[in-house]
């Protein structure tokens, strides 16, 4: 509802300086879901000189409004967000260093993934001569990349580096597993041999959780909800 109410005060003042004043204060306040929405409409807007509120939000102890300032930092394309993006990447972990490393890829198309160091020594070697990727240059990457990824013969070439269950990575250091423990979850899955019975859900879902909580690095929190 807050959402709907911001982004219908921002129609109705269609982009006057009073109402973004509005936005950077709300960006600022101590209710989270509010400072988070006033950022992600502040960059909706396309205001160009927001570019150091966003970094400053880029540092919030809060991963939510850290992860509303990134992407209103992707969203401007500009080389001057890389450097406190590749910045702050220093200190994230988890699902956030993901996020990180998919918008600085989304950006210039270098493949450095979640290496920090790597994204930083690029940045300090090219000496600030770095441009961002254009949206038809990043689908044109893309596609590349999809092709290359079709014609790969094993797994060994994938490059595996996070714990997945049952095909969905766990990147977080702090994760809730739910699991279905209704009735259903006794019946069998179809059979892979004829005439040998298929195992159950539950038994499969157990050795999934087993194989993902072993992947976790040995400082994550997790928990698990019946």
């Amino acid at each position: 509802v807050q959402r709907a109410l911001l982004r219908g005060l921002s129609a109705i003042y269609d982009g006057e300086n009073a109402w973004v004043e509005r936005l950077v204060e709300f960006s600022g306040d101590e209710d989270l879901d509010l400072a988070n929405m006033a950022i992600d409409e502040l960059a909706r807007l396309g205001r160009t000189n927001m570019l150091e509120l966003f970094v400053e939000r880029l540092g919030s102890d809060s991963w939510s409004t850290r992860l509303a300032s990134l992407r209103a930092l992707e969203g401007i394309r500009s080389p001057e967000v890389l450097a406190p993006i590749v910045g702050q990447m220093q200190s994230e972990s988890g699902r956030m260093l993901r996020e990180f490393s998919e918008v600085l890829f989304r950006l210039t198309g270098q493949p450095f993934g979640r290496r920090a160091d790597t994204w930083a020594r690029w940045l300090k070697d090219s000496e600030g001569d770095v441009s961002v990727l254009s949206e038809r240059e990043l689908e044109a990457l893309i596609e590349e990349l999809a092709e290359r990824e079709a014609r790969r013969t094993s797994r060994a070439d994938l490059e595996v580096d996070v714990p997945d269950f049952f095909g969905v990575s766990v990147d977080s250091s702090s994760v809730l597993f739910i699991i279905d423990v209704s009735g259903s979850m006794s019946d069998p899955l179809r059979a892979t041999h004829e005439g040998v019975p298929g195992r159950a859900r539950i038994d499969v879902a157990k050795e999934e959780l087993a194989r993902a909580v072993r992947g976790l690095e040995e400082d994550a929190r997790i928990n698990l909800y019946a």
